[in-house]
């Protein structure tokens, strides 16, 4: 913000971001499957895309599947995009056999004879094939919640295997280590059976204060009770006797406001106190309470 004459500076503000300007781009990057999934044995990965290129001859998109640094072993890869001037694209992999794991896809713009590379970057992934599948996961509420006792972590996915008895799948947080956080409860329900379905579990934690790190989703079989599966999921959620959680910020941050303007604040919360509690928020910076600011309980 300046003066009408461009003078003098009255406000400054920096959003961070990440972005790469030139004369090519690849860019609203649409995956079939966003986040972390496990998927069958010739089940395919889409990455969809749009581009643009100043390249006179147009330019070719390709996506390839990589692990540890390295092109993914096994991996077979539909044909690429042809981009001329600008539009939008897709590339597909897939792997039929082995247990390969995925942690990047190198997204690669190149001249149309493909003898000059023209862009080049890694999108992370957390991608892995098998007999078995989890994927699509949605877990609320998200990260950063503080729960009361006995409010519950929904999580939500899609499964497939190949388990002729069919399998059973639970959902329950765990340490960093990967063990069960003391005092919760959960359940593995019914028998699910293939070859594919979506499936709803959930856990809560009971007594005490404890944090949780991860949500730990484990697919095992009906059958033999074998674990085919297990995926760790970050949750980073707490649970205790008193809780505020689902705050709301009105204006939403990144703001910067006028002396005097306020900031409204809106919750739920939960408390174990019979005489009642008052709850009330203070202004912090980075070095600690902002004292100049005023709150109400």
């Amino acid at each position: 913000m300046v003066t009408p004459d461009w003078g003098s500076t009255l406000l400054a503000i920096s959003v961070p971001v990440t972005l790469h300007v030139g004369d090519h781009a690849v860019y609203h990057l649409q995956p079939s499957s966003p986040g972390t999934a496990r998927l069958l044995h010739g089940a395919t990965y889409v990455l969809g895309f749009d581009a643009a290129t100043a390249a006179p001859g147009g330019a070719v998109v390709t996506a390839q599947p990589f692990s540890g640094g390295a092109p993914a072993a096994g991996a077979v890869i539909g044909a690429p995009s042809f981009i001329v001037g600008q539009g939008g694209g897709s590339q597909w992999f897939r792997f039929d056999g082995g247990s390969p794991h995925v942690d990047a896809v190198r997204v690669r713009m190149w001249n149309a004879a493909m003898t000059e590379l023209l862009l080049e970057f890694d999108r992370p992934v957390d991608l892995a094939w098998g007999g078995h599948g989890l994927a699509g996961f949605a877990v609320a509420p998200g990260t950063g919640a503080w729960l009361g006792h006995g409010r519950s972590v929904l999580v939500d996915c899609d499964y497939a295997t190949t388990a002729a008895a069919g399998v059973r799948i639970l959902a329950r947080g765990v340490d960093a280590a990967g063990e069960p956080v003391p005092d919760q409860s959960y359940a593995a329900g019914p028998v699910l059976a293939g070859p594919a379905g979506h499936v709803a579990r959930s856990f809560t934690v009971v007594a005490g204060e404890h944090e949780v790190p991860f949500v730990q989703v484990l697919m095992q079989d009906a059958g033999s009770g074998a674990e085919l599966l297990d995926v760790r999921l970050r949750a980073d959620v707490a649970f205790g006797p008193h809780a505020v959680n689902a705050v709301t910020f009105d204006p939403a941050p990144p703001a910067v406001l006028d002396l005097g303007e306020q900031v409204a604040l809106t919750f739920d919360y939960v408390t174990t106190e019979t005489g009642g509690v008052r709850i009330w928020t203070l202004p912090r910076t980075d070095a600690g309470s902002t004292r100049r600011g005023t709150s109400a309980a």
